[in-house]
């Protein structure tokens, strides 16, 4: 009997050992092919990468923008070789880079002291390709340098800086001082009106921007005063926007600060269209409307 029990011990024991011996072999056939795959098609974004910038060498402006797409849509594994294009000789090249890695956006972090090298770069196109980059993977970063350009080179180097700004929204708010210098200072109208734009689309913490903004309404260009009034009644709408966070000071502010700019707007002799008029109106109504609220209660 005792024998007996053995020998199917030792046979289920044999079995289970089969068992799992064929389990191994199964799932190393299942895994294998995934792992050779991933493998490869790691090296294949590598040896795509390469290739396609080497492509762009000598590709022409339509070439050109398809290989952009190509490298932006390998993601992640293209940064590397990006970076290296970033350096090198041909200006076409590195402004080419520069955009894909704007495309790539956020997962492409690990570029981002390269491009800020190039913001130095001697070619402006390239520069400013590397800004836009930047815009896109960490605004953050390019703030600072914005501001810096605000001051320096030439008009339209400082209306570009005044335009990405202006597409930052709040997150340009550290700019504030040095765009109502601007429009205080800047011989250019085109750059005065832009950066009265980007004020108003920084919103209520531009509130500092206020007074230089009604003094613009009065301003002998006319793309200045409008670039004002619009900024005006965006920084009313934001105010609006955010009334349950005002203080009751801070709204009588904002009220009094919106009837100046739309009674300068009034007595124009025609300066101002009735949608520029209202872009003023509308929140200043709101405002009111909410001042009265708070003072039934």
């Amino acid at each position: 009997m005792t024998a007996n029990l053995n020998s199917r011990h030792s046979f289920f024991a044999r079995s289970s050992l089969r068992t799992i011996a064929y389990l191994q072999v199964m799932i190393l056939c299942v895994i294998s092919p995934l792992v050779v795959t991933s493998i490869t098609i790691a090296q294949q974004n590598k040896q795509s990468a390469g290739s396609y910038i080497q492509q762009l060498k000598t590709a022409d402006e339509e070439q050109r923008s398809g290989l952009v797409e190509s490298l932006a849509s390998l993601g992640k594994s293209a940064v590397p070789d990006l970076i290296n294009a970033l350096q090198d000789k041909d200006p076409a090249i590195r402004k080419s880079a520069a955009i894909a890695l704007g495309k790539i956006g956020k997962h492409a972090n690990a570029a981002v002291p390269a491009l800020k090298k190039v913001l130095d770069d001697k070619d402006f196109q390239v520069r400013s390709s590397a800004m836009q980059a930047l815009s896109s993977i960490d605004r953050k970063v390019i703030v600072p340098f914005l501001i810096s350009e605000l001051s320096t080179g030439e008009a339209w180097e400082r209306y570009s800086a005044t335009h990405a700004l202006r597409t930052f929204g709040k997150e340009a708010v550290a700019a504030v001082p040095a765009l109502i210098k601007t429009i205080k200072e800047d011989k250019d109208n085109w750059v005065r009106t832009s950066a009265a734009s980007a004020l108003g689309t920084i919103g209520k913490d531009a509130h500092t921007a206020i007074p230089i903004l009604i003094k613009s309404l009065e301003d002998g260009n006319e793309t200045v005063r409008y670039g004002a009034a619009y900024a005006l009644g965006n920084i009313g709408e934001s105010f609006y926007e955010h009334i349950n966070q005002l203080s009751p000071q801070e709204i009588s502010g904002a009220t009094s600060s919106l009837e100046k700019a739309l009674q300068i707007m009034k007595n124009s002799q025609g300066k101002f269209r009735p949608e520029a008029i209202a872009s003023v109106n509308d929140p200043l109504l709101l405002l009111k409307k909410a001042q009265q609220s708070r003072s039934q209660k």
